[in-house]
């Protein structure tokens, strides 16, 4: 900007001098600071257009994830501890997880027990 405004600058003064004085020589820039403007001004709109698509795809990605999990019992719990059906956002490091045949995997982890396919482009 400060560029641009000192071509602009300097432009003014040249014209004003050669509306007094026609002897005077000197180079006119004002296409070069509009030109400049005009390249960033863009620039800066096709960033917030780029930025604007993007948030918009990540938004549809993580309304893919489900809002469930069915956390298992931890290792060494009684015979009579079950699964339970917790919100995804509450699963931590370590917790077991049932990922039934079709259904979407709640969380990034590894596979503990058993096995089975898993469509992983969501």
């Amino acid at each position: 900007a400060a560029g641009t405004s000192a071509a602009y600058g300097y432009s003014v003064f040249v014209v004003s001098r050669q509306a007094r004085d026609a002897s005077v020589k000197g180079h006119q820039f004002f296409e070069t600071s509009a030109v400049l403007l005009t390249f960033v001004l863009l620039g800066k709109w096709l960033e917030a257009a780029a930025k604007g698509r993007t948030s918009g795809a990540i938004q549809k990605l993580m309304a893919l994830a489900p809002d469930t999990a069915l956390l298992l019992p931890p290792e060494g719990a009684g015979p009579g501890a079950e699964e339970t059906e917790i919100s995804a956002e509450l699963l931590q490091v370590g917790d077991l997880v049932r990922v039934v045949p079709g259904a979407r995997v709640p969380a990034d982890g590894e596979v503990a027990r058993g096995s089975s396919a898993v469509d992983e482009s969501m």
